[in-house]
Parts: structure tokens; C-alpha cells; sequence
């Protein structure tokens, strides 16, 4: 008879404190930094070369993007392997808004496993 009276406050706390909850799915979180600045724009060959802010490499995994300081414009980029230096070169289309000269380029990523990784500055 005592074990029924035990069991019950066990459950109820259970229930109360979300054990026995359906977990709900997260969104995974995403990192936006800006890494350089367009220096140069070649409209008619459709790239740029951009040079990086602070130290290390730029990821190639992420979404790089030129963005005008105002926000009002923004371009899809493709990072180029080919570097300089502190200065790289990123590829966009010719069908989308050329960048300009001063733009900011910005990278986007997910963070997955990298929570602890520094990006940008």
C-alpha cells in the first residue's frame, strides 16, 4: 500500500520537471563575420580581389558575400584558391549586381561542431 504512495509523487515530479517530453529539434545557430574589404572589381572577367581582415586563412565552407556598408546591395561570392598574401580573389556572377570598390565581404557559416572556432576579426 505504501509502495502506491511512494510511486505517485515520483511520477508527478517526473512529469513536471520534462522527462517524459518530446524534444523539440533547434535551429542550428549560424555565425556571420565580415573578413575583408573589395579592393579591386573586374566586371567583364566577373571577380573580385578582396583583402582580408586580421589574421589566418578564410574557410572555404560558409557563404562569402559582398555587401555594400549601407546594406542595401549584396552579391553572392565564390572564393577563389587563388591568394596573395592577405589579399584574395572571389568569383560572382555576371547576372547578379557587380560589387563595388569599399564593399565589405562577409562570411556565413554554420557552426556545428565548431562553436569554439574563431571567424572574422
Amino acid at each position: 500500500m505504501y509502495k502506491q504512495w511512494l510511486l505517485l509523487p515520483v511520477l508527478l515530479l517526473g512529469a513536471g520537471c520534462g522527462l517524459f517530453r518530446k524534444k523539440e529539434e533547434s535551429v542550428k545557430p549560424w555565425t556571420t563575420a565580415i573578413v575583408g574589404e573589395v579592393t579591386s572589381v573586374h566586371p567583364n572577367e566577373g571577380f573580385i580581389l578582396f583583402r582580408r581582415y586580421g589574421p589566418g586563412d578564410i574557410p572555404f565552407d560558409g557563404l562569402l558575400s559582398s555587401r555594400s556598408p549601407d546594406g542595401i546591395r549584396a552579391t553572392g561570392l565564390t572564393l577563389s584558391p587563388e591568394t596573395m598574401g592577405r589579399f584574395y580573389t572571389a568569383d560572382f556572377t555576371k547576372e547578379a549586381q557587380i560589387p563595388r570598390e569599399g564593399d565589405l565581404v562577409v562570411l556565413s557559416r554554420d557552426l556545428d561542431d565548431k562553436q569554439n572556432e574563431e571567424v572574422g576579426p
